[in-house]
């Protein structure tokens, strides 16, 4: 039942069920009980039927009297006990709870009847609906909290909800059929069996929590009161992180809220004007992330890039910085402050030529056109591609990872291959010196191993490619005038480098072993200190995991050195040697 239809079901079983038991509300955790029943049943009760909620959360409570207690305080009484208390016999006298907390506060029972009216008559239920929350999470006994339970309505005539995740209750063990020895099946062990038999007593109803997510995942972005949440909170982002869920497989509610927060704290660090599709971007991204970690705590980044599409989506990667912060509590405004300027830029280029948007809508959705189209588009983004500079280098990613599953879907594989041809030889060509990262994660998940292997041959040639250009180097040359320099730079911006994940893979392994060569031990060893620096905290295989490649590589490349140089004295081939040593350290630490 929908939330209407709950909220007059459980009104109906406040005024008119005679039953004297309680109804039950279940469903997985995260789902949004909590938040149903604080921000649409307790306002509809109050405004409909003028019914009050004391609302207790029974997580970690140990007995039965400290939930006593938690319902006196939750019903605002002040005092146990106080003089001149008249007596009204129109309460709902709630002597269970009375009990209870005598016990808690070692209040003396055996008393006079007046003395036992006044304390009873001091906690007035009438009216009020008991709502039990947490119910799997307390560290009651089941089976005693169900008494005390039954108590209530039975004896005393209250309403109670119980609000639980009943799977986190019931428990099975494996039996084999007694009519066939060869079968087993799984049935309720003895204490959950025990628990249903008492249940049957003291519940009435047990309803299953389908929740709206979508009103939900509205009312939460509203409640941020947050402007740039405010100035995304439409049908279409509601849409969006409909999809992420299903693509997480996590609808929790409480990681939602989490990725709003984190998202909102990130923005409100900075000191810039942050562009709206940027934040969509990072918002989106941020909340698949936080869902993926309700599934699984111990996420690591292992993409060599800025951005990690399995830690977030295709089309919505994990920016680092973002998992930096989520995570680490380390957040770098330089480094959002570049990613920014990049994506705005990008957006600018995107924009430029308008005549391209057609093609693009349908190259990038390209499963609800026709074939026609599709090969019409393919064609012209190669037209385009060999002819202008209409289409941004930091489109080519994206664009090769679509133009590779047209190709495995559809009969155009000489236009996808001459595109991508095409776009290898424009990169090796071009003069600009200001290329953003290539994205080839804001895509569409390919669904054949061929398809994934051409996708990374293509991103590696690609990056090859730019590499070649040197544009993302250090800016350092290898030549022994600039040792000094370049290493003071380095321990300058060590923490860039932590942040970014990214130190050795920077590095010309080629270029670097060559320079050695060519090194006193004093400059070796200036060489060796620079990774001692940027590796020397304990968990750096959460930093630098996709570092390791290309650290065993250098150490390979030394030991070759070590063996082929000859004009090496005994000092130069010790700090060579004491070099080898700490990679092989570091290998064996990024290894675990």
């Amino acid at each position: 039942m929908n939330a209407n239809e709950l909220n007059d079901f459980i009104k109906h079983y406040i005024e008119k069920d005679k039953t004297k038991s309680a109804l039950m509300l279940t469903a997985p955790w995260g789902t949004g009980k909590s938040y149903y029943i604080n921000n649409i049943l307790v306002p509809f009760l109050n405004d409909n039927c003028k019914k009050k909620c004391i609302i207790v959360s029974l997580y970690g409570l140990k007995d039965t009297k400290e939930v006593s207690k938690s319902i006196f305080f939750e019903s605002k009484i002040k005092a146990i006990a106080k003089n001149n208390i008249g007596i009204n016999a129109g309460k709902i006298i709630a002597k269970t709870v009375v009990k209870g907390i005598a016990s808690f506060f070692g209040v003396d029972l055996n008393v006079n009847e007046t003395d036992l009216n006044n304390l009873y008559t001091s906690i007035d239920l009438t009216d009020n609906l008991i709502i039990l929350e947490d119910v799997e999470r307390s560290q009651i006994d089941i089976l005693e909290l169900l008494g005390f339970v039954n108590n209530l309505v039975e004896q005393d005539g209250v309403k109670v909800l119980l609000v639980t995740n009943e799977d986190e209750i019931l428990h099975y063990e494996t039996v084999t059929d007694k009519n066939n020895k060869d079968e087993n099946k799984k049935v309720l062990d003895e204490k959950s069996r025990n628990y249903m038999k008492i249940k049957e007593k003291t519940v009435g109803d047990t309803i299953m929590f389908y929740s709206s997510n979508r009103d939900a995942l509205k009312s939460i972005i509203e409640e941020f009161n947050n402007k740039h949440l405010n100035s995304i909170n439409c049908d279409e982002i509601l849409d969006e992180i409909e999809d992420i869920m299903e693509n997480t497989k996590c609808a929790n509610l409480r990681s939602f809220i989490f990725g709003c927060q984190k998202t909102i704290d990130i923005i409100e660090r900075i000191d810039f004007e942050v562009d709206t599709d940027f934040f969509k971007n990072i918002f989106l991204s941020n909340v698949a992330f936080c869902l993926r970690i309700k599934n699984n705590d111990d996420l690591k980044w292992l993409s060599r890039e800025n951005t990690s599409a399995d830690l977030g989506t295709n089309r919505y990667p994990l920016h680092r910085f973002s998992y930096n912060y989520i995570c680490f509590q380390n957040l770098n405004s330089d480094e959002i402050k570049k990613c920014h300027e990049d994506f705005c830029l990008y957006k600018k280029k995107m924009s430029i030529n308008k005549e391209m948007y057609p093609y693009y809508d349908i190259i990038y959705s390209y499963y609800i056109h026709s074939e026609v189209e599709v090969i019409q588009a393919v064609k012209f983004i190669l037209k385009k591609l060999k002819e202008t500079n209409d289409i941004p280098y930091e489109e080519y990613g994206k664009l090769a990872n679509y133009l590779i599953a047209i190709k495995y879907d559809l009969e155009c594989n000489s236009e996808v291959d001459e595109c991508k041809e095409t776009m290898l030889s424009n990169i090796i060509n071009t003069t600009d010196k200001k290329i953003n990262t290539f994205s080839f994660y804001n895509g569409i998940p390919l669904e054949s191993n061929e398809a994934i292997q051409e996708l990374d041959q293509f991103e590696e040639s690609l990056k090859n490619k730019l590499d070649t250009n040197d544009f993302n180097d250090f800016n350092f040359n290898y030549t022994k005038k600039e040792i000094q320099d370049f290493c003071n730079n380095i321990y300058k911006n060590k923490d860039s480098f932590i942040t970014k994940h990214c130190f050795a893979r920077k590095i010309n392994n080629v270029k670097l072993v060559e320079l050695l060569k060519e090194c006193s031990a004093a400059e070796i060893e200036e060489f060796r200190r620079l990774f001692l620096t940027i590796y020397s905290f304990s968990n750096i295989k959460d930093f630098f995991a996709n570092d390791k490649e290309s650290i065993e590589d250098l150490k390979i490349r030394l030991e070759e050195l070590i063996n082929n140089e000859n004009s090496y004295d005994k000092i130069q081939k010790k700090q060579i040697n004491w070099f080898i040593d700490y990679l092989e350290e570091l290998v064996d630490r990024l290894s675990r």
